[in-house]
């Protein structure tokens, strides 16, 4: 007989070969199935789902985005798996907590956690041993918006101008400086995910009225004014990278030119910091006046409602988000998978 094929979709080239040996693996298993995946770029991949969806010819599984859930559930495009997920016994505390609950809503479940990310620190441990700063004191960072705490002295201490001084000194030139201590905040992100997010949340701030299914944005908060009140004033003062001076460059030519000493970034972007051609090592966020927070965000796949094999589409669905293909994917160290066992082996 032949096999019925399940199309599934995704976004990340760096992942396609775990997935890939994921498949392959279910198709061993499941010979009555066969799977065919499809990679594309993120603007590509999303305007071929969403396009996909609305005409009928969308894929039958796809690595679905918080982004883009909560549409997706509204307009009804996506499988309600709570069926098959009871059916197979899935056990649902094996994921990170917090991660399974944020693909149910309304006492339906459209998704399995896969992976998922966290922000850290990244710097150039070279600069910092030449700028005298420790390991240990990197442990235990601590910010406040009022003066910056132990987070701004670091920055300061590790900002160099064109005569060698750094921005702690009275001699200091903001106006001709070779290395900044922090990387600028991204221009293009009205979230902050891998830079004012942690800080303004440390400080109080909530995205939403209610997470993560709010109808209320808090952008108005003083705790978010406060914290991007404090990153204007380091580039005022220049000794965090001024984003309009950013062009192009990444955090890791940015490191290797030595313009910048620190930088915070997604776990996403591990092997391009690790690859760069300067030592790269990371610590954990700054501890702020309400403790160390990171934007958590984690992927499932979904399935297509108009799929036209949904038992054979949520099989695949579930296979990607148990142990057998997460154990996989933690071999291929790309992302940290969602299983805790799994996250271990990454």
């Amino acid at each position: 007989a032949t096999p019925v094929t399940i199309t599934y979709g995704m976004w990340d080239d760096r992942q396609l070969p775990a997935y890939q040996a994921c498949a392959d693996a279910f198709q061993i298993a499941n010979p009555g199935i066969a799977i065919k995946i499809t990679q594309s770029g993120w603007s590509d991949y999303w305007n071929t789902v969403t396009t996909g969806f609305a005409n009928g010819n969308g894929f039958d599984v796809i690595t679905d985005h918080l982004a883009y859930y909560q549409d997706l559930v509204n307009a009804g495009q996506i499988l309600d798996l709570t069926p098959y997920i009871v059916a197979a016994k899935v056990n649902l505390n094996q994921y990170q907590t917090g991660l399974a609950d944020l693909w149910a809503k309304n006492g339906k479940r459209f998704g399995l956690p896969k992976d998922f990310d966290t922000i850290a620190i990244s710097y150039n441990s070279a600069a910092t041993t030449k700028d005298h700063i420790t390991a240990a004191e990197l442990k235990v960072i601590r910010w406040n918006p009022t003066n910056g705490g132990t987070w701004e002295r670091i920055l300061k201490q590790a900002t160099i101008d064109k005569n060698g001084n750094n921005a702690l000194s009275p001699k200091f030139d903001k106006n001709n400086v070779v290395t900044y201590g922090l990387n600028a905040p991204d221009k293009t992100t009205d979230w902050g995910q891998t830079d004012w997010s942690t800080l303004a949340v440390s400080n109080g701030f909530q995205f939403l009225n209610k997470n993560p299914w709010g109808n209320h944005y808090n952008f108005d908060s003083p705790a978010l004014a406060q914290t991007l009140a404090w990153y204007r004033k380091g580039i005022a003062g220049g000794w965090i990278l001024d984003p309009r001076n950013v062009g192009n460059l990444g955090t890791p030519a940015l490191m290797e030119a030595n313009k910048i000493v620190f930088s915070t970034n997604g776990s996403w972007e591990i092997n391009g910091l690790v690859s760069a051609k300067v030592p790269v090592k990371f610590a954990p966020l700054p501890i702020g006046p309400q403790g160390r927070h990171t934007m958590f965000n984690g992927l499932a796949d979904s399935v297509n409602a108009a799929t036209k094999n949904p038992a054979e589409a949520a099989k695949w669905a579930l296979y990607l988000g148990s142990p057998a293909c997460q154990d996989i994917v933690a071999a291929h160290a790309v992302v940290f998978p969602a299983i805790k066992e799994a996250t271990l082996k990454a």
